[in-house]
């Protein structure tokens, strides 16, 4: 099994074995410099979805306050509505005057509910949509970051694998100069 080293007296030539072994140490280096690469890829990759979320999430806060602004004029809908069934019941025992325009209050006040109450039903779709838009986006978040994880284990795990290979490469060269050198 020769690499190609060109022999000497005491054994190969020293300089065949020197640049042999630059070499594998400059492949290693490389090779390193792009698993660390990779690995600012990924965490540039795991940051920018963070921002997308973050942004997914002030989204769902804004909507969140508009539902509770909607919820709070439907309260107020439905006291003006009590409202206007009191005046009714009042206008009533008064005159039949008083009672027609009661009847057109309750007639306006029907058409503001209906109105609101089909903003409040858009507003529930919508807020369903970005609900489920949101569940979505969670888990492929998910998913891209234990795969990330995975990737990166991975890439740990190689570099050490590569680096113990080395070592015990270079621990060969040491024993098979050493013997040379004995001989």
């Amino acid at each position: 099994m020769s690499l190609g080293f060109r022999k000497s007296m005491f054994g190969f030539h020293r300089d065949d074995v020197v640049q042999y072994i630059e070499t594998l140490q400059k492949n290693a280096l490389a090779e390193k410099k792009d698993l660390e690469a990779q690995l600012d890829a990924f965490s540039q990759k795991i940051h920018s979805l963070e921002l997308e979320r973050d942004a997914l999430l002030s989204v769902r806060d804004a909507l969140q306050s508009e539902v509770e602004q909607y919820t709070a004029k439907y309260d107020e809908i439905q006291k003006l509505s009590e409202g206007v069934g009191r005046l009714y019941l009042v206008a009533q025992s008064n005159a039949q005057a008083v009672f027609k325009n009661v009847q057109e209050s309750a007639r306006i006040s029907d058409a503001a509910v209906s109105e609101n109450l089909g903003a409040i039903e858009q507003a529930q779709d919508t807020l369903s949509e970005l609900k489920a838009s949101l569940d979505s986006l969670s888990a492929q978040f998910m998913q891209n970051v234990d795969s990330l994880k995975e990737k990166l284990e991975n890439a740990k795990t190689e570099i050490a694998e590569r680096r113990v290979d080395s070592e015990k490469t270079l621990d060969s060269f040491s024993q098979l100069v050493q013997k040379v050198a004995k001989e």
